[in-house]
């Protein structure tokens, strides 16, 4: 249980963030400094804000988080981005904020111990994944409501097995068809059970203990 002075701390950490956040998102010329010092890529912002009164940015092409980063989206969304790729970057620990419209998303190099965040794409051919180099990585919890028609592990030293990946929600879902992944694991000593990993396809499992 927190003391009360750890109590406070927490508490004014999270209004300070909260605070950052709202100004960020309030203004289109604080959104695109944001993007400027913190991805690589063409990235545009909205003129005005959505119906939600939230600045949508978009981009069609790819657009890389910069190491230095330490939220994906802070106060804004992206509307459209046809490649998300996060490499290489410490900070991150979820995927909240990650394009639930983009088509491929790549993870490489991360510290991320699980895929919390990862919400369902508004493509209805679901997300190309990619990861690679994410040790702490043991399962694929977080991602059951991502439809992924693709997903692709190399070189993960902590991942076990697929559990996460499939579950009751995609079933309810409008995306009935969607229910076939494309798999391929790659060169990951642990990687031991297909468990969780509902209907796959095209399965290609290389230099695995399994």
């Amino acid at each position: 249980m927190k003391t009360l002075k750890e109590s406070l701390l927490t508490d004014t950490k999270t209004k300070v963030a909260t605070v950052k956040t709202s100004i960020i998102g309030s203004s289109r010329e604080l959104i695109q400094d944001y993007l400027k010092n913190n991805y690589n890529g063409l990235a545009s912002v909205s003129n005005k804000p959505n119906k939600d009164g939230v600045y949508e940015v978009e981009c069609n092409g790819k657009l890389q988080v910069k190491p230095e980063c330490k939220e994906l989206a802070p106060g804004f969304v992206f509307k459209y981005v046809s490649h998300f790729v996060i490499s290489g970057n410490k900070h991150i620990k979820d995927l909240h904020g990650v394009p639930k419209s983009c088509s491929y998303l790549e993870l490489e190099d991360l510290d991320i111990k699980n895929l919390d965040g990862l919400e369902e794409s508004e493509d209805e051919r679901g997300f190309n994944l990619w990861i690679t180099r994410c040790h702490k990585l043991k399962n694929m919890m977080g991602a059951d409501k991502a439809l992924l028609r693709a997903l692709a592990i190399k070189e993960c030293n902590g991942i076990v097995d697929l559990t996460g990946l499939w579950s009751d929600y995609k079933l309810t879902t409008m995306f009935r068809d969607m229910e076939q992944c494309n798999l391929s694991v790659v060169d990951c000593p642990k990687f031991k059970s297909l468990e969780g990993a509902g209907r796959l396809e095209d399965v290609k499992i290389r230099n695995c203990p399994m």
